[in-house]
């Protein structure tokens, strides 16, 4: 899946807002037609290499060794956390209101898309809930419309409520 020669790598520059986009003429469709996550991250890891981080060394006050360093840091941190990112949503964990159990929202974006869960723990740290509220593409725009809070109504009931659309899910506690 080599970049398109034919066409050059642009970037936008907004210095009030201290951010360098860069646009690279790839097949994105190719790049998403790519089975394994480990070649994706393979050429998703040369495109870094090859486009952004010399547009950074153009453009950073950092030294170009600073930036090859963090960089190279960043994409083995990516390896190292199994090439997905897991995240809490809306400050959770919270307890149930005799504060026995504990509720957490947590969403998790892999190349392949994104999950939010709700897991219910009760007061001997046993999980009681493991439940899967949505499976999207990852992408955290068109996910972003399930993020939200996270609110016991009782001590076995829980509603995740939306910030963004309307969209809610119940968790029935036994």
């Amino acid at each position: 899946m080599p970049v398109n020669p034919n066409k050059e790598v642009s970037i936008k520059i907004s210095e009030a807002l201290g951010e360098i986009s860069i646009f690279i003429p790839d097949d994105y469709m190719d790049f998403i037609n790519i089975k394994l996550t480990e070649e994706k991250f393979q050429h998703f890891s040369t495109l870094i290499r090859q486009y952004v981080i010399p547009v950074l060394e153009k453009h950073c006050d950092l030294e170009p060794s600073e930036i090859s360093v963090y960089i190279e840091e960043a994409l083995d941190y990516v390896i190292q956390e199994n090439y997905e990112a897991i995240f809490l949503v809306d400050k959770t964990p919270k307890k149930s209101p005799s504060r026995k159990r504990t509720a957490i929202l947590k969403g998790i974006h892999r190349s392949e898309g994104f999950q939010l869960w709700c897991e219910v723990y009760n007061e001997k740290g046993r999980r009681v809930v493991n439940q899967l509220f949505v499976e999207e593409v990852g992408n955290e725009i068109v996910y972003a419309r399930f993020l939200g809070t996270l609110k016991w109504e009782n001590e076995n009931h829980i509603v995740i409520k939306s910030k963004k659309s309307s969209w809610t899910a119940e968790v029935h506690v036994e």
